[in-house]
């Protein structure tokens, strides 16, 4: 299985669980495990995240506000990976790569990949997130 994780935690709960091997991509704030460090990123944002806090908000709010991504998703790197998987989020449209997001770029894809969007708000929930209790839709 081809997996590409757009979450630092998901990249985590993937390599913890013994997946790092199917990882084909990441996203750009994924910094651990050191295995899967030199994998593809297939986000970015164009916001200076070394700039002060007060600059931050600023920004995210200004993209929010204009309609921009936060976050970003290269379309045309998701599409040369071919994913069978994208495991991205549902709780916070700033803080990742929304799930609407990576449910539109499921016309760039030749096959569409299976969607697994994480929106567990305690460690009950992640638990039957991760367990499979909420299941993954195709695009």
């Amino acid at each position: 299985m081809r997996v590409i994780s757009l979450l630092p935690a998901a990249t985590e709960i993937v390599a913890a669980l013994g997946g790092a091997g199917q990882l084909v991509g990441i996203s750009h704030e994924c910094d651990y495990p050191k295995p899967v460090l030199g994998l593809p990123r297939v986000t970015a944002t164009t916001v200076n995240v070394q700039a002060a806090g007060a600059a931050i908000d600023a920004e995210v709010r200004r993209l929010s506000a204009s309609g921009d991504p936060v976050i970003g998703i290269d379309a045309k790197e998701l599409r040369r990976l071919s994913p069978d998987l994208v495991i991205t989020q549902s709780l916070c449209h700033v803080c990742a790569v929304g799930e609407g997001e990576v449910n539109r770029l499921g016309s760039a894809l030749h096959a569409a990949p299976r969607i697994l969007s994480l929106g567990a708000r305690d460690a009950r929930h992640l638990v039957r997130h991760t367990a499979g209790g909420r299941s993954s839709r195709s695009l």
